[in-house]
C-alpha cells in the first residue's frame, strides 16, 4: 500500500505484530510521504485475552506499541471512530505545518465548543491580521466580532461565507480553517457546497462540522464526493485537525531554536571569565604556600 499510487493514508487495526523491528523500518520508510494511522487492540487484560483467544498470539503491552508508532510516524488511533475519522482527513487535507487554526461558523454555540475543543487538542487559533479583520467588517452584520473564532451570525447566507473564508484564507496566520455551517437556517442555500468546494484553491486544510438530519447529511455527502471531510460533532472535526498537525510535524518536523549569535558570544565570554577567576585563586593560593 505504501507503493500503491491510488492509496493515499493507510488505516490499521493490529492485534499483534510478530516482527517489530521490520514494522518500524517499514513504516519509517512510507510515513515521511504517506501517512499511516493504527489502532491497537488488546491494550487492556481482558482484552489481551481476547486477542490470545483469537489469534493463538499474546499481545505486547500497549505502551510498547505506541513508542514504535512514534519511532516510526505513526498516528495511533484511541478508538474505532478516530481510525476512520483521521483517516479520512489524511487522505484528503493537506497536512498542517503549525497548528494555527480559524474556526467559520453561523452558530455561535458551536464556535465557542470549537474553541475548546481546539485548545484542549493543543491547536491555536490566533488573532486575525489587521487586513483580515477589515474584509471581515465589510461583510458581517455590525454587531457581529470579527474575531477567531469568526461568528457570521445566524442570517448568514452563502454569500458571506465565501467572503469570510476569502480573507481569513488569504490571511498569512492561518494554516487550517474549520467551516460549521448550520445549513438548517433559513437564509443558507444549497450553494453552501460550492462555496466550500470552491476555498480549495487557497491550499489550506479545511474540515467541516455539519450536524442535524437527513437534509444536513444530504448536503455533507455532497461536499465529501469533492474531497472535504465532514463530521458530525465539533469535537470529531477538530480531532482531524489535531491529526493532521500530528502528521505535519512528521512530514516537516519543528526545526531547533537557533540561539541568536550575541547570545552564544555572551555566554562563552561569561565563562570563560569565571575560568579566568578561578584560576586566579588558585595561583594566589599556591604563591602564599
Amino acid at each position: 500500500m505504501g507503493k500503491d499510487m491510488a492509496t493515499r493514508a493507510i488505516a490499521m487495526y493490529i492485534e499483534t505484530i510478530h516482527n517489530g523491528p521490520e514494522f518500524i523500518k517499514i513504516a519509517s520508510k512510507i510515513t515521511p510521504n504517506k501517512p499511516i494511522v493504527a489502532l491497537k487492540a488488546g491494550k487492556t487484560a481482558k482484552g489481551a485475552e481476547a486477542v490470545l483467544s483469537h489469534t493463538g498470539r499474546l499481545a505486547g503491552p500497549a505502551q510498547v506499541y505506541s513508542a514504535a508508532f512514534r519511532q516510526a510516524g505513526v498516528i495511533e488511533a484511541q478508538t474505532t471512530q478516530d481510525l476512520f475519522d483521521i483517516a479520512k482527513a489524511l487522505s484528503s487535507q493537506p497536512p498542517l505545518r503549525s497548528g494555527r487554526i480559524a474556526i467559520i461558523t453561523n452558530g455561535g454555540g458551536f464556535g465557542i465548543l470549537s474553541a475548546d475543543a481546539a485548545i484542549q487538542s493543543g491547536l491555536e487559533l490566533p488573532e486575525l491580521s489587521t487586513e483580515t479583520v477589515r474584509a471581515l467588517k465589510n461583510v458581517i452584520p455590525e454587531y457581529a466580532v470579527p474575531k477567531n473564532p469568526v461568528d457570521l451570525s445566524g442570517d448568514a447566507n452563502s454569500e458571506r461565507y465565501e467572503s469570510a473564508l476569502k480573507a481569513v484564507a488569504n490571511d498569512k496566520n492561518i494554516e487550517g480553517i474549520l467551516v460549521i455551517p448550520l445549513v438548517q437556517t433559513p437564509e443558507l442555500d444549497e450553494k453552501i457546497v460550492d462555496v466550500l468546494r470552491d476555498a480549495k484553491i487557497y491550499g489550506k486544510s479545511i474540515v467541516a462540522c455539519m450536524m442535524g438530519g437527513e437534509y444536513t447529511m444530504k448536503h455533507g455527502r455532497r461536499l465529501e464526493a469533492f474531497g472535504i471531510p465532514v463530521y458530525d460533532t465539533p469535537e470529531r472535526a477538530v480531532k482531524a485537525l489535531a491529526a493532521l498537525r500530528d502528521y505535519g510535524r512528521i512530514v516537516a518536523p519543528p526545526a531547533p531554536a537557533v540561539v541568536p549569535e550575541e547570545k552564544i558570544v555572551k555566554k562563552a565570554k561569561k565563562l570563560l571569565a569565571k575560568k579566568a577567576k578561578k584560576a586566579a585563586k588558585k595561583s594566589a593560593k599556591k604563591k602564599k604556600r
